[in-house]
């Protein structure tokens, strides 16, 4: 289990990192953070203190405090960090640099024991995961579990227009469960905006074992999008009666493995409404032989999927149920697939099925093949 001394390596290091950050970058570190103040009388004692935006400093004390309020006492142990990861799976200055930092600070304290960060890309990419999958337990803790980790911490930054939120967790990979969780606003002053906005390359799934300061040979050619696991699944809260989904940016963006969700009655993600939402899904569809395809199609309400460009399926109307369409292959390899999907009222779920040329039974459309090229 994860151990005590990774507790208070948690507390002290997130703080300390991130000032070391500000140090490392040019930028003069800010004032000595102070305890986060409990609401003076007359506020609202229902409202977080992580909602009231703060610096780079006050933000991360309050990360670490949360985590440690949150964390029992236990022995000592091996932790695996993670670099905390925009929302659109892109790692910046801002998320690695904390991760680095940690891991140096982990390494320094005596009796604990850090996953080295190339050896858990190699996981990463040995279990087809993108970085955005981190954030679910299930995929920590079977990174952490073949790393030979106790526990594992992992993070997210959130765009939120004038702010950035930041949260955190550390999960047992013994067991799925989340040890802690804590969470802060961040206000994107001129520090921020600065590692925020500089993307660094994450050697993962499909990537290059290669410097990233080395230049491509003048006879190279241009390197193309490398495929990624999952499909990239724009979320949209949609106003009541509205009959299209929106083309602008979504509410929410992330990967999804694979069209299987029994959301029922609740919201599928946070920031989307129970009701009313609906979700685009893009990227590839592989077809390893040619012939007749069928789907099935599990869905409540309604769904349109295009291969290739043509239109395979068209049930864009209040519908609970399942359908089944045919498709014709005529070439292997990866195809171009969209799906859109809209809920209206009460219940909400997706489930898209194959049965391969030839085949008598459906199965789920495996997560080996869908696959995206989004950056």
């Amino acid at each position: 289990m994860a151990s005590r001394g990774v507790i208070l390596a948690i507390v002290a290091v997130v703080a300390t990192a991130v000032l070391a950050g500000c140090a490392s970058s040019g930028h003069p570190p800010g004032p000595a953070p102070q305890p986060v103040e409990a609401p003076r009388q007359g506020e609202p004692h229902d409202r977080p203190t992580w909602s009231r935006p703060k610096d780079l400093d006050q933000a991360t004390y309050e990360l670490a405090g949360g985590l440690q309020r949150g964390l029992p006492d236990q022995s000592k142990g091996k932790i695996a960090v993670l670099e905390f990861v925009s929302g659109d799976e892109k790692i910046t200055e801002l998320g690695r640099h904390i991760s680095e930092e940690l891991v140096s600070e982990f390494a320094a304290l005596g009796g604990l024991d850090v996953v080295e960060r190339q050896h858990l890309q190699r996981i990463i990419s040995e279990l087809r995961l993108g970085m955005g999958d981190l954030w679910d337990p299930t995929n920590a803790r079977r990174v952490g579990k073949q790393a030979g980790a106790d526990a594992i911490l992992t993070g997210t930054v959130t765009d939120r227009l004038t702010t950035l939120r930041i949260n955190a967790r550390v999960i047992d990979t013994e067991t799925g469960r989340i040890l802690a969780a804590a969470r802060s606003t961040l206000t994107k002053d001129d520090v921020v905006n600065s590692l925020e906005s500089r993307v660094v390359r994450w050697q993962g799934v499909d990537a290059e074992d290669v410097s990233e300061t080395d230049p491509p040979s003048p006879t190279e050619k241009p390197a193309q999008p490398k495929r990624k696991p999952g499909l990239v699944g724009n979320y949209y809260n949609l106003a009541p009666g509205a009959s299209d989904l929106p083309q602008g940016e979504p509410v929410f963006r992330r990967i999804d493995q694979t069209l299987n969700f029994q959301w029922k009655t609740a919201a599928p993600i946070p920031r989307i409404r129970p009701d009313w939402f609906g979700v685009r899904w893009t990227g590839f569809i592989r077809f390893d032989k040619t012939g007749m395809y069928s789907f099935r199609i599990g869905h409540d309400d309604g769904v349109r999927i295009w291969i290739g460009g043509a239109k395979a399926y068209d049930v864009w109307h209040p519908f609970d149920g399942v359908r089944t369409t045919d498709f014709h292959v005529q070439e292997e390899g990866w195809t171009a697939l969209r799906v859109e999907f809209y809920e209206a009222k009460t219940f909400a779920d997706i489930r898209l099925e194959w049965a391969l040329p030839g085949a008598p039974d459906f199965e789920l459309v495996p997560a080996a093949a869908l696959a995206h090229d989004a950056q």
